[in-house]
């Protein structure tokens, strides 16, 4: 079908035809010009991304069609009989073009064969002018680059086992495919594709698609439960497993799959009860539970292909030393932010980080370039001159609770309080004194400062208070 996996979904030679007619929010919304919608676009883009975008190129050259230049449609192209022996087309070309042969006798037309031609077959049209430029494009061995693999069809590999194992039984399947014509061929490609991924596991799902495709493997629309199940169908023993993390899915060892596990819920624990960590904590943590050698290094692996990881790494920085969070994930230190930008447009850095993560010893706090990336997740948020702002305040009728809200109300005119006094302010006589107690103690709002004072967080501070926040009340 196309679009094909490791093809071009726009062929080079009507790519700037097709830039000129593009427009629309359609247009606006792509990733990429129709220039660079060349086989690498599929490295880039998600499979759905890809056949969205050829679905849209195909809309667009259908309106104009009849306006392709003069010059682009006398292209010459091989012929039908030539196409169809050595490229790669979908079904319903195919068929289009063999019916065209079998009713006109070629030797009494012989015009040379360019889009005009192609497009005069009844039933061709952009679709099937685009997967025919892209099958000519893609055609060994004139059309790709020296060195590259040409690219094959493990899909269709992996869905002929697929039906022989449904014919035979699983211990008896072994022995089947030198019976089959091609089968040898497809257990060849199913060995290659388990040692393209082997050695580079642990793989998210989209990692392992782009590797097989580096390799001129092309997997389409097959997923790599059905390459794991093609397999053990030839080997009788799984290559590799196959775990759901997060809503991802990871390819791993075997060996690996308890570490794997328990790495992903350790940081996703992690992550949700202090907002940032590192590897390094993780793999600890990891080490402890499952009770045997871990690596830094493996643990990065399976978290980066996981969804949603986001990471800070500065140069020189280990796998070990990087900070991370997840993303779309539950995290306190982002419901934090939330809290502390509905209350206030700017706060330094340094005093977000520490109201942030109160408590936190010094030595454990996160760098703030860790900081302010988690921070730029939320909508509006810019960093600016070592400070975080908002374009807009959060709302804090639904992020604040109510005594929250009182707080911010009363701190809000004022500025540095001692405790003392905010305990005795008529406005907050209504909130039980235990309830005071713990916001003053572990609200993100409140900035702690020396002598028993504190202030709504970003409020203005004097010389001596800017640089001594974080005192324990």
């Amino acid at each position: 079908m196309f679009p094909r996996p490791g093809q071009p979904i726009v062929a080079r030679v009507i790519a700037p035809f097709l830039d000129r007619l593009w427009s629309g929010p359609g247009w606006a919304a792509a990733p990429a010009t129709a220039t660079a919608l060349g086989p690498e676009v599929w490295r880039r883009q998600r499979p759905e991304t890809c056949r969205k975008l050829a679905t849209l190129a195909v809309k667009t050259l259908a309106k104009s069609i009849h306006a392709i230049p003069a010059a682009l449609i006398a292209q010459p192209l091989p012929a039908p009989t030539t196409l169809l022996a050595g490229a790669l087309v979908e079904r319903r070309t195919h068929d289009l073009l063999a019916r065209h042969l079998s009713t006109v006798r070629e030797e009494s037309d012989r015009r040379a064969w360019t889009i005009a031609r192609y497009l005069e077959v009844t039933g061709f049209g952009a679709r099937a002018l685009l997967d025919v430029l892209s099958a000519i494009e893609s055609a060994p061995p004139e059309s790709h680059q020296a060195g590259a693999a040409p690219m094959v069809s493990l899909a269709q590999a992996i869905s002929r086992i697929r039906r022989m194992r449904r014919r035979h039984r699983s211990d008896q399947l072994r022995l089947v495919p030198s019976s089959a014509a091609g089968a040898h061929d497809d257990a060849t490609l199913i060995e290659r594709a388990v040692a393209a991924v082997l050695p580079r596991l642990p793989l998210s799902e989209a990692a392992a698609r782009a590797r097989l495709l580096d390799d001129g493997l092309d997997i389409d629309d097959q997923t790599l439960a059905d390459l794991l199940a093609a397999a053990v169908s030839l080997r009788g023993q799984p290559p590799f497993r196959i775990l759901e993390l997060g809503g991802a899915v990871v390819a791993v060892r075997g060996g690996d799959m308890a570490v794997a596990a328990s790495a992903y819920a350790i940081a996703a624990r992690a992550v949700y009860n202090w907002g940032l960590t590192t590897i390094t904590e993780i793999t600890r943590q990891v080490s402890t539970a499952t009770k045997a050698p871990v690596t830094a290094d493996l643990v990065a692996k399976v978290l980066a292909a996981t969804r949603g990881y986001q990471s800070v790494s500065d140069p020189g920085e280990t796998a070990g030393e990087r900070w991370f969070w997840f993303q779309g994930r539950p995290n306190r230190a982002l419901d934090g932010a939330t809290k502390i930008f509905s209350v206030a447009d700017t706060v330094p850095l340094a005093r977000l980080r520490r109201a942030l993560f109160k408590g936190h010893l010094e030595r454990a706090l996160p760098p703030l370039a860790a900081v302010a990336a988690l921070c730029l997740s939320l909508p509006g948020t810019e960093v600016r001159d070592g400070a975080v702002s908002v374009a807009r305040r959060f709302d804090q009728s639904i992020l604040l609770s109510e005594s929250e809200r009182a707080l911010a109300d009363v701190l809000g005119d004022r500025g540095p309080t001692a405790v003392r006094d905010l305990r005795a302010l008529p406005a907050l006589a209504g909130l039980p004194a235990g309830t005071l107690d713990r916001l003053i103690r572990t609200s993100p709002l409140l900035e702690s400062l020396p002598g028993g004072r504190c202030c709504l967080v970003g409020a203005p501070l004097d010389g001596a208070d800017e640089g001594s926040g974080g005192a324990p009340l």
